[in-house]
């Protein structure tokens, strides 16, 4: 149970992921990490499992994708606020922090300003991160 005047976050920029509350770090998100395979090594031997012989693979079922689609759009619209929030901080000349958080979250909203253009209403929130002021000075391959 984490108080309401604290703050508790799950930072995956560094795999597997840390767990921190009000700065002070928790733990690791898995802690067996480091002895077992990686998340993707495990689905590609679910895959390779599943086409030798034919044992199937609950985590690569409709359900489980449909739970994740609908997460992303609980969350997508927070998540990306607080994008370009970020962003813009570190862009702007007062604060010129240099993170792997701020690289990560401005390669994925270059990657993102790239891939959506017509096919999305403008207030589709992916859309409105394209569209960020600070985007068009970062699309010709500068990042920070």
């Amino acid at each position: 149970m984490v108080d309401t005047a604290g703050s508790l976050s799950l930072d995956f920029s560094t795999e597997p992921g840390l767990l921190n509350q009000d700065g002070i770090l928790l733990g690791i998100s898995d802690p067996l990490w480091a002895s077992k395979p990686s998340p993707i090594a495990q689905i590609i031997e679910s895959i390779f499992q599943f086409f030798e012989n034919g044992k199937e693979e609950p985590r690569l079922t409709i359900g489980p994708a449909l739970l994740g689609n609908q997460l992303l759009d609980e969350i997508v619209e927070s998540y990306v606020d607080h994008q370009i929030g970020l962003l813009a901080r570190v862009i702007s000349k007062d604060n010129p922090e240099e993170s792997d958080a701020s690289r990560y979250a401005m390669t994925e909203a270059q990657s993102i300003a790239k891939r959506f253009g017509a096919d999305y209403g403008q207030a589709h929130p992916l859309v409105r991160l394209a569209n960020a002021s600070f985007m068009g000075k970062y699309l010709d391959g500068n990042s920070t």
